[in-house]
């Protein structure tokens, strides 16, 4: 759940009509956010439909998995290639920490600096500038 509340930072940037996929554990903690045009948890409710631009921010076989249910136009992030997760380049330095990354990623993951939003948003092909999570309720 960590993670997805991290990643809402990027709806500040995100324009259009947003389809947010996530587990049905965690789909709770994205309802009612209004840049969330639909929110989803089960991949067949969005088999076969074509996206302009797909965010694959998931750096495991499970996430990636979702592509081979969609068409898109355009992909960030992460994908399934013959059963290997790869980056897109703009994913490169945050899948070579992962556990799917790099032989040397425990080494690059005690040198690395920069945040997590620094990456997320450079896996989106964006820039973090401070941009608050969002939240479709108000935090106690």
């Amino acid at each position: 759940m960590g993670d997805v509340l991290r990643t809402t930072t990027i709806l500040n940037d995100i324009k259009g009509n947003v389809v947010w996929i996530t587990k049905p554990n965690v789909k709770q903690l994205l309802e009612n956010i209004p840049q969330i045009s639909r929110l989803i948890d089960d991949v067949k409710d969005i088999k076969g439909e074509h996206f302009d631009t797909v965010l694959s921010l998931d750096d495991d076989i499970a996430g990636c998995s979702i592509l081979k249910e969609i068409t898109f136009d355009n992909l960030y992030g992460f994908y399934e290639n013959n059963g290997k997760i790869m980056p897109r380049a703009e994913a490169v330095d945050w899948w070579s920490m992962s556990l799917n990354g790099s032989e040397d990623r425990d080494e690059r993951k005690q040198a690395n600096r920069k945040s997590f939003q620094y990456h997320l948003f450079r896996n989106i092909g964006s820039e973090f500038k401070g941009q608050d999570y969002v939240f479709g309720y108000k935090p106690k």
